[in-house]
């Protein structure tokens, strides 16, 4: 009779399956889906977990709820199922759909920031009009669409997670998408050098090959949407290289030979949050009578902020001087003084000296003192943030501890008294990022 039950149980989690299908975003079903979690059947449970995992993003709010739930089966699958919905939702494209005919360009600017749910700002210019007709394309490829069509060019402000529009007679016209990232190449630079001294005596010495060199580095940006701001890069590797001739651009594999000046990577608490990260590959020297590099192909690492948590939380903020102390996972933070200024957009200036709890091997990163404002939040009553404008003056700076002076302002005169300073923890996250260059001209 249970074998009976758990096959109906089955197909009716079948059917919710493909009810999610055209209605992923209905809460009852999500719910149900949820408690079928902690079913008594094994497939009922496994076929629930297909069916939220499928439904993705819609599901999260139930999810989380769920993984907090006290029965151990629920929420350990739903721990599971919400890591993966999450990093699913976090490294796919957001899509937009623009119907926009003979509109001005603020119109569209805020249309495309409505649908995507980005900031974006247009700066202004020449007041013109367009058409921009798109139906379910990425992100990326709308503003790029954009930006071609009304002679804009993007600029970041990584502080306030805003994009703004500014009109520029320029172009980046060689580009590559993936997910939520945007690849821009920047350029080739070629250099060749020739030894003149402390030459090897035997011609064939390993060292010999170093006496003259010909080096062909290629240089590009990696940019991420907003909701996945970029904490650093890993080394990229290529997987292929070739001129228009189908002749080999892969340097030689010795070494650190691939690696390039400007590629990032640190640990997790040194990582400086920011919309796009430079890095680059080195290639072969090219044949005399190429002038193409048909493609650039490769690999590599991105570290990508995944959300953050309150690691250290210190009520009471007022103006004056006092010793005020919390202490957290990461970092111990006194407050020294605070200073108000309600004349100066309401601005707050606070004296703090951050310690690092650091791990083995951590003290020497001085990574981690140069990105710690990018940590720190400062908010009202009411939990509104005021606008950080980070480390004003240095008064120490080591690789384990800052002591410096920090300013947080509010343009917009809403907010009430600063109450709480907030240090976050950084939720990471790493993703194996491919890109593909076509006819690129080269040197």
């Amino acid at each position: 009779m249970r074998s009976i039950f758990a096959g109906l149980c089955f197909v009716l989690s079948s059917s919710a399956l493909t009810a999610a299908d055209k209605a992923g975003d209905d809460p009852a079903l999500i719910r149900k889906l949820v408690d079928q979690l902690g079913d008594r059947s094994f497939r009922v449970r496994q076929a629930a977990g297909r069916s939220l995992e499928e439904i993705g993003e819609p599901a999260l709010p139930v999810l989380r709820e769920a993984a907090a739930k006290d029965d151990e089966e629920v929420r350990r699958r739903a721990e599971v199922l919400l890591e993966r919905v999450e990093r699913t939702a976090l490294l796919a494209p957001r899509r937009v759909t623009l119907q926009m005919k003979n509109r001005p360009i603020d119109e569209v600017v805020r249309e495309l920031s409505k649908q995507s749910g980005y900031k974006l700002q247009f700066q202004g210019g020449q007041p013109r009009k367009i058409t921009l007709e798109m139906e379910n394309v990425t992100y990326w490829h709308a503003l790029e669409k954009l930006c071609e069509l009304a002679g804009l060019s993007p600029g970041f402000d990584d502080q306030q997670n805003i994009t703004y529009l500014y009109q520029q007679n320029t172009v980046s016209p060689y580009t590559y998408h993936t997910g939520p990232f945007r690849l821009v190449a920047q350029n080739f630079n070629y250099s060749r050098f020739v030894n003149l001294a402390n030459i090897p005596r035997n011609a064939n010495d390993p060292q010999w090959r170093h006496h003259e060199n010909n080096n062909l580095n290629f240089g590009f940006l990696i940019q991420g949407e907003p909701k996945v701001p970029i904490l650093g890069v890993g080394v990229p590797r290529l997987t292929k290289a070739e001129d228009e001739n189908g002749i080999s651009l892969l340097p030689r594999r010795d070494g650190d030979e691939e690696r390039f000046a400007n590629a990032q990577f640190h640990e997790i608490n040194g990582m400086f949050r920011n919309s796009q990260h430079s890095t680059g590959v080195a290639l072969a020297k090219p044949a005399k009578d190429a002038t193409t590099a048909r493609i650039i192909k490769g690999k590599m690492v991105v570290t990508v902020l995944s959300g953050t948590r309150p690691d250290i939380e210190i009520d009471a903020i007022a103006k004056g001087k006092k010793k005020l102390t919390g202490v957290g996972r990461s970092a111990e933070i006194t407050v020294e003084e605070v200073n108000h200024d309600p004349n100066n957009n309401n601005t707050w200036t606070l004296t703090l000296l951050i310690k690092r709890n650091a791990r083995d091997g951590d003290a020497q990163d001085f990574n981690w003192s140069n990105s710690i404002h990018q940590r720190l939040e400062l908010t009202d009553a009411k939990g509104r943030k005021y606008q950080s404008q980070g480390i004003i003056n240095f008064i120490d700076n080591t690789p384990a501890s800052v002591h410096a002076v920090y300013q947080f302002s509010d343009p917009t005169g809403n907010l009430g008294a600063a109450k709480k300073l907030i240090l976050l923890e950084w939720l990471t996250i790493q993703h194996e990022v491919e890109f593909e260059f076509k006819n690129l001209p080269l040197p």
